[in-house]
């Protein structure tokens, strides 16, 4: 599994066992669009059809499309968050470790106004390999 199918699969269990989004998206059921063109795409919507298939969440998982970045603004703003990300990340990774943490408290202008209104996660996936501790959905417990 790729690092991006694997994100994918980050961001379902997420959706679907958060408190707030979880409610409304195990009662509506959801669809994912991506951006087209990423050379992992193919991996990623076979990977959404044999989880659905696996969990029994056909009614929740409802579909998974791509489309160009040019007719989604998510899309659009979430390459905007990953860039300026990107750039906060690599300032982390290269500063003096007395400087890490100021760095980290300050992710920068841009970041903060993308970030101040808009609720999300503060966690990086790093680690791409199985794990013992995983979600009740992806972590290999048999119990979903």
């Amino acid at each position: 599994m790729t690092p991006y199918t694997f994100c994918s699969n980050l961001i379902i269990d997420w959706l679907l066992t958060d408190i707030k989004a979880g409610r409304i998206a195990n009662t509506e059921g959801t669809a994912f669009i991506l951006e087209r063109g990423h050379e992992n795409n193919a991996e990623a919507e076979l990977n959404f059809y044999n989880v659905r298939k696996l969990h029994k969440l056909e009614s929740i998982l409802q579909s998974i499309s791509f489309i160009p970045k040019e007719e989604c603004r998510a899309i659009q703003m979430a390459d905007l968050f990953a860039f300026y990300s990107r750039r906060h990340g690599v300032e982390m990774e290269a500063a003096p470790p007395d400087q890490k943490q100021r760095i980290q408290r300050t992710p920068g202008t841009m970041l903060n106004i993308i970030t101040e209104t808009v609720r999300h996660r503060a966690f990086v996936a790093t680690d791409f390999g199985p794990s013992a501790a995983g979600s009740r959905f992806f972590g290999g417990d048999g119990d979903s």
